[in-house]
């Protein structure tokens, strides 16, 4: 049976006939593909399952004591599960690649927008790393670009992925690194009809302790005063410090402030994701924690019923001219 694709929302108006014309052709091979990952899945499993149980026979049968077997068995099943682990992995992102290849392009394209998986096209980092917005980091990733025009508004925006390398000490003494994850979500840079008075910065209000601990009030920030917002519910959840705080006070004024209020709220999301903003000459810097903008379901997944995979694509997509119709208005 040929895939169908029911419209559901006013914004996926059209997307039925895009769906049959351009992706339900391509279905066919990238299911191919995918039941032969599975099917390679498959046969590595059976492969780890049948060395699994010769060595902990071998173990129990060869082994002097059964102190010793069961040391043994236990460092067998240890390496079973890791294996079992990477089995479950293989083909994932291969994959997700080919179908993010294959499919996003042709839904970006119908929501007006250009797609990229490497982002090439995407929000300079060090604005938002000169803003506050993104702790410092000593790696960056991106992925899944879009941009594009949308109502008058220049956008681009991608998924971003930034690391540094910390050092700690245990309770012996002893040093060791970890990579910590400072940032995962999506940065987007948008253009604005005239330009800010100086640069304003805008963060979620975690308290004044906190506030410092996190970095608000760091060397960065110096010449930035606070600026009192009259917008009860604006200034219980974000911070806000400018060059000019009285200029900065008659920039951003109610339909803004009401606008980032709800986007920081979520749209039918179980928890409220971390929001931040800067205004820098012509252009408003926007973070979003924890956001995806084109998410590939897993491999275990059949592409015969990608409808509902493509519902929340479309979602996820249209971010960029959600957040334009959030502070223009449906």
């Amino acid at each position: 049976m040929t895939p169908t694709f029911t419209e559901q929302h006013p914004w996926e108006e059209g997307f039925a006939e895009v769906f049959a014309r351009e992706i339900v052709p391509r279905l066919g091979p990238l299911e191919k593909k995918r039941r032969a990952i599975l099917a390679k899945r498959k046969n590595r499993l059976r492969v780890v399952g049948g060395v699994t149980v010769v060595a902990l026979a071998a173990a129990w049968l060869f082994a002097p004591g059964w102190e010793i077997a069961a040391v043994i068995s236990a460092f067998v099943a240890f390496g079973a599960l890791a294996a079992t682990i990477l089995v479950f992995s293989f083909g994932q992102d291969a994959f997700s690649e080919r179908v993010t290849a294959e499919i996003m392009p042709r839904v970006a394209d119908f929501l007006g927008m250009r797609f990229d998986p490497k982002a090439a096209e995407r929000p300079d980092i060090g604005a938002f790393r000169d803003a506050g917005l993104v702790s410092q980091y000593e790696r960056a990733g991106f992925s899944d670009g879009l941009a594009g025009h949308y109502r008058g508004v220049d956008f681009t925006a991608c998924e971003a992925s930034l690391s540094k390398t910390e050092r700690d000490t245990d309770s012996k003494g002893r040093s060791r690194t970890k990579r910590v994850t400072v940032f995962s979500g999506v940065i987007a840079t948008f253009s604005v009809p005239r330009p800010a008075p100086g640069v304003i910065v805008i963060r979620r209000d975690v308290g004044r302790v906190l506030n410092a601990v996190f970095g608000f009030f760091d060397s960065r920030f110096k010449g930035l005063e606070k600026v009192e917002i009259p917008h009860a519910g604006f200034e219980e959840a974000f911070e806000v410090r400018a060059e000019n705080p009285q200029a900065a006070r008659d920039f951003v004024t109610g339909p803004f402030l009401d606008a980032l209020l709800a986007l920081s709220q979520g749209e039918g999301e179980a928890q409220p994701r971390p929001v931040g903003g800067a205004f820098v000459g012509d252009r408003f810097h926007l973070t979003v924690s924890g956001l995806s903008l084109a998410s590939v379901g897993p491999v275990s997944e059949s592409l015969d019923a990608i409808e509902p995979r493509l519902h929340a694509t479309l979602a996820d997509m249209r971010f960029p001219l959600r957040v334009i119709d959030r502070f223009y208005g449906e």
